[in-house]
């Protein structure tokens, strides 16, 4: 089908696709123009409701009143995608009488439209990604072709390996970019957060969090991973791993439980949320990433108000805009809670952060923590 120099290039090709969107398009033209194949399209569908994410045509399958016809189809007229989508088999090129049976697809809708498109026989793979979806690539022949034979289906499947390591390298280097945008995050937020995995290790965290550790001494981290004090504590800590890891893909995926200090106050509140990328999501305990969040409680700043206000000069009005900052809140999210303006909020923060010695919000949240 290609000669060797051409099938190098489309190798090259198909691993420039892992890193460029328009690859994708570009390879199927470049196999379409150097072989007799009619039309071709790379697909990604769920496997479940069917649902079609991206396609990418070429050839007649590109044709608008064709596309227009197809997505007419229901689910069970489109029986050569259905059963490609359902072959136990992925990463194979099969021809089209191995992936339905001839008789469903005479009696489908599928096939007067296909001949109306010239399309006479077809092959297929499908490659499963996570989160119930799937890749699917197909090329068809027109009516003056043969049916795939066998040196044909060999070629395709000559080039398996190479979609195989290419949409494993793409999936990487998406969760790759998730991640380091996740720590980017971790790093800026003025918060006391971290990034955790399931089973408690530290992926990333910000200095006010590890202020937190230094000066609270309410738990500690023992190669990256974090253990609580007290005994309580660390099996609340390490329940709450586990209601998050069954229940990360619902609407109740976030737990909280109370950091109880030494003294026996509830000090604190620890908030873990469950952060996934869904379209990149390989092994669970690799794909599910944790942020971790420590706040103050309202109570117990409120207990120790009058400590806090003596020993720092701080309004009653600024102690309660630093405990908005450690719940995350932002100088307009707090302006408009408050109807205040946004540069009398950035007073009032900048006279916090003179009173406190501090020179950031972050300097805020690490002091408020330590009281």
């Amino acid at each position: 089908m290609l000669n060797f120099n051409k099938y190098n290039e489309l190798v090259e090709l198909i691993y420039q696709s892992a890193t460029e969107p328009d690859a994708f398009e570009w390879l199927l033209n470049f196999i379409i123009e150097n072989t007799y194949l009619h039309s071709g399209s790379i697909t990604i569908q769920d496997t479940e409701n069917f649902q079609v994410s991206k396609r990418v045509s070429v050839g007649v399958l590109k044709d608008e009143q064709f596309n227009s016809d197809y997505l007419s189809l229901n689910k069970n007229d489109d029986c050569w995608s259905l059963g490609l989508i359902k072959n136990k088999t992925p990463s194979i090129f099969f021809p089209d009488h191995k992936i339905v049976e001839r008789s469903v697809f005479n009696k489908s809708r599928l096939k007067p439209l296909v001949q109306q498109y010239d399309i006479s026989a077809g092959t297929g793979a499908h490659w499963l990604l996570p989160n119930n979806k799937t890749v699917r690539f197909i090329f068809h022949k027109n009516q003056a072709a043969e049916l795939f034979n066998q040196e044909e289906l060999i070629f395709l499947n000559s080039l398996s390996r190479h979609i195989s390591r290419a949409i494993s390298i793409n999936q990487k280097l998406q969760a790759s970019q998730c991640k380091a945008s996740l720590v980017d995050h971790i790093e800026r937020n003025n918060q006391c957060v971290a990034l955790i995995s399931l089973k408690g290790k530290v992926i990333s965290s910000n200095r006010v969090f590890e202020r937190f550790i230094e000066n609270r001494g309410l738990l500690q981290l023992a190669d990256n991973y974090i253990t609580f004090k007290m005994l309580d504590t660390q099996k609340m800590f390490e329940r709450c791993l586990l209601q998050v890891k069954y229940l990360f893909a619902q609407s109740n995926a976030k737990q909280s439980f109370i950091i109880a200090s030494n003294d026996g106050d509830a000090d604190f509140q620890c908030v873990l949320t469950p952060l996934i990328s869904k379209e990149y999501q390989f092994d669970l305990s690799e794909s599910v990433k944790v942020l971790l969040t420590i706040e103050p409680l309202a109570v117990r700043i409120s207990d120790k108000s009058p400590q806090i206000i003596a020993q720092t000069h701080v309004t009653p009005t600024e102690l309660e805009l630093c405990i908005q900052l450690a719940r995350g809140l932002s100088i307009k999210e707090i302006s408009q809670s408050k109807s205040r303006s946004e540069n009398t909020v950035r007073t009032q923060v900048k006279s916090i952060q003179r009173k406190f010695g501090v020179k950031s919000q972050a300097g805020i949240v690490s002091k408020i923590l330590t009281f």
